[in-house]
C-alpha cells in the first residue's frame, strides 16, 4: 500500500485567536510534515500559479470570491502519476467551511477510483466543516475516510491526537 501526502498551505499574515500575526510556515504544512514523518510517506505541495496574498484581509477577499464563483484555481507542477498511490492524505486550511478552490482544482484534475482519501485540515475552529461531504461529491470513486482537523495555533501540540487518528 503506497501512501502520498498532498497538501496546500499558506504563509503570511494570518489570524491567530482573532489577532493578525505573521507565520513563516503554514500550519497545514507543519501538519503534513508530521503525517509524512509518521507514515514515512512522500509529500506533494499544491502551489497556486498565482500565490495567495500575504495580507490576511486580501487573502480572505480573494478566497471568498473564488468560493462564491466556484473558480478553477490553477496550480504549478501537476503530479506526473497518481496511479501508483493507493492512499492519499489530503491537507488544506479550511476556508469558508471547506477546502480552498486550488485544492478543488487538484481534486477535479485526477481520477481517484479505488483510492482511499484521508482529509486533514487546520483552521481557527478546528473542524473540517463541509470538506468531507464536498470531497465525497468531487473525488468520484474514492473511499473518503474520517478526517482530522485541528486549530492552527495548536498544530505543534497535536501529536498524540494526530497519532491516534493515524492508527485508526
Amino acid at each position: 500500500m503506497k501512501q502520498l501526502i498532498v497538501y496546500f498551505s499558506r504563509v503570511g499574515e494570518n489570524s491567530l485567536n482573532g489577532e493578525k500575526q505573521i507565520i513563516n510556515k503554514g500550519f497545514t504544512e507543519i501538519l503534513a510534515e508530521k503525517i509524512s514523518a509518521a507514515l514515512n510517506a512522500p509529500m506533494y505541495k499544491i502551489e497556486p500559479v498565482e500565490p495567495y496574498p500575504f495580507s490576511y484581509d486580501e487573502c480572505v477577499k480573494r478566497s471568498r470570491k473564488e468560493d462564491e464563483t466556484g473558480e478553477r484555481v490553477p496550480y504549478l507542477n501537476p503530479l506526473p502519476n497518481l496511479d501508483e498511490y493507493d492512499v492519499i492524505y489530503l491537507g488544506f486550511p479550511c476556508w469558508w467551511r471547506t477546502y480552498p478552490r486550488v485544492v478543488a482544482t487538484f481534486v477535479k484534475d485526477y481520477i481517484f477510483i479505488g483510492k482511499t482519501i484521508y482529509p486533514f485540515c487546520t483552521n481557527e475552529e478546528g473542524s473540517l466543516g463541509l470538506a468531507e461531504m464536498e470531497l465525497k461529491g468531487q473525488a468520484k470513486g474514492a473511499i473518503i475516510k474520517s478526517g482530522f482537523a485541528c486549530k492552527g495555533v495548536e498544530v505543534e501540540q497535536i501529536d498524540a491526537k494526530l497519532n491516534d487518528w493515524l492508527k485508526r
